[in-house]
């Protein structure tokens, strides 16, 4: 599989819910999506994965974020 990590260094608890409800969103399109959010002191990170099949998927995915 490949994945992309999205950083978001400042993110407010309504930014999260946008994070995650876009997470969901893309997840009930394309059930191949893998999603992780990873919730730092400093920092919030979205990693997302796809089959390698799908990688201009991702690619077209990584430009709306």
């Amino acid at each position: 599989p490949r994945s992309t990590l999205f950083p978001y260094t400042t993110l407010f608890r309504s930014q999260l819910a946008a994070v995650v409800a876009l997470a969901q969103r893309e997840k009930a399109c394309c059930p191949f999506f893998g999603f992780t959010i990873e919730i730092g002191a400093d920092c919030i990170e979205l990693q997302v994965t796809v089959p390698v099949d799908a990688v201009t998927i991702l690619d077209g995915f990584a430009q709306l974020i």
